[in-house]
């Protein structure tokens, strides 16, 4: 029998597999950018700070008990 006689056999392809792979690795890390993201905004609660009168006065504290 002759060694080249038998029909060489294909090289499996694996592109599909590694671009899922790959498709996958990319969405995680933009979930996690998105995250990091969302974490560093300041929330609006956190924004919040009394504006001072245009007057001159001095502004009052929206959490102060007095009647004035």
């Amino acid at each position: 029998m002759h060694p080249y006689s038998e029909v060489p056999l294909a090289k499996p392809n694996y592109h599909h597999a590694r671009r899922q792979k790959e498709l996958a690795r990319k969405t995680k890390q933009q979930e996690k950018q998105q995250k990091r993201a969302a974490a560093r905004e300041p929330t609006a609660t956190d924004s919040v700070e009394p504006t001072p009168a245009l007057d001159g006065a001095p502004a009052q504290d929206p959490n102060s008990l007095s009647g004035k």
